[in-house]
């Protein structure tokens, strides 16, 4: 007697074309897609409560000029890094007023912050001003109480 086979009930699926398909469509999609430009059609909510009135002025922003006076000695520090001596000199000029230590740029900076306007920032840092002394003006504005706080282009 010659035995039967048995058939199974279902065949196997095969996974290798359905995912070869599946990667084609990705690829496909992918190199078709086309991102939407605005060009310049950017919608505009502006208030309608208010008639057609004076415009509004922004304040004039404080303006923060740091410049080095006296270069002073660089020291080396280690791991490659370097500071200056006590002998270098900084100017910090908020508008036409000049003062030289931080103590003084913080009181004139507070000074201005109490009339409560709201009044931007902007620091110019000279040519020869490191990024600590640009840092310790950032930290001077906010601590004298400054939020909105900008960088002008070294002189």
């Amino acid at each position: 007697m010659k035995r039967r086979r048995e058939i199974p009930d279902t065949p196997p699926i095969e996974m290798t074309p359905m995912i070869d398909v599946t990667f084609l469509l990705l690829v496909f999609f992918l190199c078709t897609l086309q991102f939407k430009t605005l060009d310049g059609k950017l919608a505009a909510y502006l208030p309608r409560d208010h008639g057609a009135g004076p415009p509004t002025e922004a304040p004039e922003p404080v303006r923060v000029g740091i410049r080095v006076l006296v270069p002073g000695t660089l020291r080396a520090r280690p791991g490659g890094r370097h500071d200056f001596g006590a002998d270098r000199v900084v100017e910090y000029r908020v508008g036409p007023h000049r003062v030289l230590d931080r103590n003084a740029l913080r009181d004139r900076l507070e000074r201005l912050s109490a009339a409560g306007d709201e009044r931007p920032a902007v620091i110019t840092p000279g040519s020869a001003v490191s990024t600590g002394e640009v840092v310790g003006v950032l930290d001077t504005l906010l601590e004298a109480g400054y939020s909105r706080i900008a960088f002008g282009a070294a002189r």
